[in-house]
């Protein structure tokens, strides 16, 4: 069978379909990203395409919905797998598929760590987090789950000039 230019593509499509759709994510139109809904964060799989070469990185993470915005954002986690080219359709098959395993495990993992904003409080008190970022998703989680005071001094160690 000779290679096309979405021959990778459709080997991951069909890998994560097999495997992340039971698992109740969605794909995102006909793209190589799926959501996985839990509520107040999503879950995100980015099977990401190279600029140079046909392919696929892994991205799993979590997006926090606390703040409003129109992007993606991997506000925890990020690159699980690095490059690897498509070479041919037998080769490929196997990668995809084990993309798509990797994906759901970290999947997984993450729901299994963030079954709450209490849970995501504590990770991020056990992180310490640093830079503005994470100690703003930190803040967050804090005062979402009542812990004001950690909340607040989490807020004010990054960013002093803001009064709590």
């Amino acid at each position: 069978m000779p290679k096309t230019n979405t021959d990778h593509s459709n080997l991951l499509n069909k890998a994560a379909r097999s495997v992340l759709r039971p698992l109740g994510l969605i794909q995102k139109g006909r793209s190589r990203t799926w959501f996985d809904d839990n509520g107040w964060w999503l879950g995100v799989v980015e099977f990401q395409p190279s600029s140079w070469s046909r392919g696929s990185y892994l991205n799993v993470g979590c997006n926090w919905l606390w703040v409003e915005k129109d992007y993606l954002s991997f506000d925890e986690g990020y690159r699980v797998e690095g490059f690897t080219e498509f070479k041919n359709i037998n080769q490929f098959s196997a990668v995809a598929a084990a993309l798509a395993d990797r994906a759901a495990t970290e999947m997984k993992r993450y729901r299994l760590l963030f079954q709450s904003v209490q849970m995501v409080s504590d990770y991020y008190i056990g992180k310490n987090p640093n830079g503005f970022w994470p100690s703003f998703h930190a803040a967050m989680a804090c005062g979402i789950a009542g812990r004001v005071s950690a909340a607040r001094a989490g807020v004010r160690s990054h960013i002093p000039t803001l009064a709590c």
